[in-house]
């Protein structure tokens, strides 16, 4: 009797035994868990994706990008008086019109010069500089920018003006989708070709190279570079970080 009685009591003993000790195995790859878990949200930082929304968006005149400034410099090209060697200073500003979809403001300092050989202008250079917002589906933004245009192709038998360009954008966007981060970035494009219809006033080609670099609001970094191409038809495929393609299209 006494020994079915230490029997039982044993298996009792081991039983509790097993089960504390399945308990605390539970405990501990909860806790080792939750811990991985945060590790990785501590990496995360500001994609590929996220990088071409601003690198878009600092492009399309939709959200009065670059090519709403080249257009900007070729109506004055079209319409402007100013003498040979005359340097003129003014400031310019814009908005989204009422009603539109993504909306935009700017207001930018500027001066321009014209170059000339033997009376015949020769090159056209536009510089500006100033502040701009956008709100877009994807991204919202609170910037500076300056840009830095020479223009060729000034003589009437020429169909089309040339563009060596310098834009560059600095300032703190917010993402709206994916990990809707907060992140300040520098925009850089150049680009040495970009061509631009006289009568249409519209790109038709050309390159440019494009870098975005920055931080998150959670301090992490992030730095991608890559191409712009244009391709007319008011369009421009992008190409950023290791080969993601994106393409940037206008109305």
């Amino acid at each position: 009797m006494y020994s079915t009685i230490q029997s039982k009591t044993n298996k009792r003993l081991l039983l509790s035994v097993i089960i504390f000790l399945a308990l605390v195995l539970a405990t501990f790859s909860c806790k080792k868990s939750n811990s991985t878990s945060g590790s990785s949200s501590a990496t995360d930082t500001v994609t590929t994706d996220d990088a071409a929304n601003a690198v878009s968006d600092a492009v399309s005149p939709a959200s009065a990008g670059m090519v709403a400034q080249t257009q900007t410099t070729v109506v004055i090209i079209n319409t402007d008086d100013l003498a040979c060697g005359e340097v003129k200073d003014t400031a310019f500003s814009g908005q989204n019109a009422v009603g539109a979809a993504i909306t935009y403001s700017y207001a930018y300092s500027s001066n321009r010069l014209l170059t000339c050989n033997a009376d015949v202008p020769s090159s056209f250079q536009f510089n500006f500089s100033g502040k701009n917002s956008y709100s877009a589906a994807y991204i919202a933004s609170d910037d500076s920018a300056q840009g830095n245009f020479t223009v060729t192709g000034l003589s009437p038998g020429a169909s089309q003006y040339v563009f060596n360009a310098s834009y560059i954008r600095n300032g703190s966007e917010t993402s709206k989708v994916r990990n809707q981060y907060t992140f300040t970035s520098n925009i850089n494009i150049q680009s040495t070709n970009l061509t631009i219809d006289k009568s249409t006033q519209q790109i038709v080609s050309g390159t440019a190279t494009v870098s975005i670099s920055g931080a998150a609001s959670n301090g992490k970094s992030f730095s991608y570079s890559g191409t712009i191409t244009f391709s007319g038809g008011n369009q421009a495929l992008l190409v950023l970080g290791n080969g993601n393609t994106y393409t940037i299209t206008w109305s």
